[in-house]
């Protein structure tokens, strides 16, 4: 079973697991304080809650030292000392790579009130969350989006302060953060990524153009570039914007790209097959990541990873599958290691490190008749830390899909949305679009595979969009037909 997953990753895009801010927490006020009382923690947790941080490549029960973070849920202001973000504020710098979203969706949400609309330097309020934003992204992360504000955010401008009601509004509010961090920016505290949005081809189109000036030294020197709306959900615009950007000189020396909140299987080999062809046509050193919190939300949404799928031309696709988690208080006292046939006998079961070195009664700690932290005997087994147990087992399994997916990819096992029907793969169609010079010819050999780029977008679409709005059931959920409780709501009461 792996445990260091570096050295599994070989030359695949990089997946970003999103840390919940939940989660940081345990890791973090662990580290000070007896957040987590001692009979609380696995026996076999040898490192105790520390090992659960996989970005710790000494302590960790497994490592992977690449992640994302948001300054949308997180306690920006660096002045102040705060436990709970001690996980990535006090990371090992030297061993891991930290991507930070600015927190542009918080906007979005309208939960960032400003005047969005206005260049720095008109209202008070606006600036002061633009600079704490750019100081907390340069003192805590390697790279960093943008403060940009996405298009989505035109969908909920009626029921929100922010007034973005069309996608071309979003696109002033972003030039105007970009303008305050090309302004403002310490040299070489962050690597920016210049955050390109759009709905489709003609809007991201115009975005991009808007926006390069930021990337090509006119205005600034953003060093790296983000795809985001249609940019990050149709393999055919996403080519668009590589070809675009080499014929502009700007592919060229560009040292990371990342598609935002994205999480299937699919997008990894592709993001895979892209990475290979850039790298070995215009771009030696250039990463390829993509990011989503699916681990972390499955588990307050009640459900666990249970298997990974990606058998030759598997009808469906390839999947993750995450099916109810088992919430039962008879396991209170099981000494068993956890192991979801022990509730579901013949359900494919593929346990992690995390739950081999876990019990029953890890999991399902409450038992008849005992009372919770609130003093009153709840519905659900579970306590608080019991989703992060979960949450654990769970981004070891993300990891691992992305990195089994492509391992078959390389052995000839296809899913079969990435075979053609003139039986090329991506990979192949990826090499011949960049075998073209010649701009025009690039994205003419693009435009030949147009309908089968939409029906790759149909594997994913709804998926896809899940994620953008932070529900993402991105596997295979499976639901039964009767729920006693909602696991969701459960986890949301323990922090009224």
């Amino acid at each position: 079973m792996r445990s260091d997953f570096r050295e599994t990753q070989k030359d695949y895009s990089l997946y970003l697991p999103a840390i919940s801010s939940f989660y940081a927490a345990y890791i973090g006020k662990q580290r000070y304080e007896e957040y987590i009382p001692a009979d609380r923690i696995p026996t076999r947790f040898t490192n105790g809650v520390e090992g659960l941080n996989f970005l710790n490549m000494d302590e960790g029960y497994f490592k992977y030292p690449w992640a994302l973070y948001s300054a949308g849920h997180a306690n920006i202001d660096l002045n102040k000392h705060d436990p709970k973000e001690d996980m990535v504020r006090n990371r090992d710098n030297a061993n891991t790579i930290l991507l930070g979203d600015s927190g542009g969706f918080q906007i979005s949400k309208g939960v960032w009130e400003g005047q969005w609309l206005e260049p720095y330097g008109v209202d008070e309020k606006t600036d002061k969350t633009r600079e704490k934003v750019l100081h907390f992204l340069e003192g805590t992360f390697d790279y960093s989006m943008v403060l940009d504000l996405p298009t989505m955010g035109v969908d909920w401008a009626a029921g929100t302060k922010h007034g973005l009601d069309t996608w071309q509004k979003c696109l002033q509010g972003t030039i105007n953060n970009n303008d305050f961090f090309a302004q403002a920016r310490t040299p070489g505290a962050t690597k920016f990524l210049n955050v390109l949005q759009g709905n489709n081809w003609d809007q991201a189109e115009k975005w991009y153009e808007a926006v390069k000036p930021y990337s090509t030294g006119e205005k600034a020197n953003f060093e790296c570039f983000a795809m985001a709306g249609w940019n990050k959900k149709d393999i055919e615009i996403a080519l668009k914007r590589f070809v675009t950007l080499r014929r502009d000189g700007l592919l060229q020396d560009c040292e990371w790209i990342h598609f935002l909140g994205t999480g299937e299987l699919l997008w990894s080999v592709m993001l895979t097959a892209l990475q290979r062809t850039v790298r070995d046509t215009t771009s030696p050193g250039i990463t390829l990541s993509y990011d989503c919190a699916s681990p972390f939300l499955a588990s307050a949404y009640g459900t666990i990873y249970t298997s990974i799928h990606t058998d030759h031309l598997r009808k469906g696709g390839w999947t993750y599958r995450m099916i109810k988690a088992i919430d039962d208080k008879k396991y209170s006292t099981d000494s068993r290691i956890y192991d979801y046939n022990i509730e579901h006998p013949g359900v494919a079961w593929e346990p992690s490190v995390i739950t081999e070195m876990i019990e029953m009664k890890d999991v399902c700690p409450y038992g008849p008749g005992d009372l919770n932290k609130i003093g009153k005997e709840g519905k659900t087994s579970w306590d608080s830390f019991s989703y992060a147990l979960q949450m654990a087992h769970n981004v070891y399994m993300h990891i691992l899909a992305t990195q089994r997916a492509n391992e078959c990819y390389d052995q000839g096992i296809y899913p079969p949305s990435l075979v053609a029907p003139n039986g090329a793969t991506i990979s192949d169609v990826i090499t011949d679009v960049f075998a073209h010079k010649d701009y025009n010819n690039a994205m003419a050999e693009i435009h030949k595979y147009s309908k089968w780029f939409a029906r790759i977008q149909g594997e994913f679409k709804a998926d896809a969009m899940a994620d953008e709005f932070g529900i993402e059931p991105m596997g295979k959920v499976e639901e039964e037909k009767k729920e006693k409780y909602s696991a969701n709501k459960a986890f949301n009461e323990l922090f009224d």
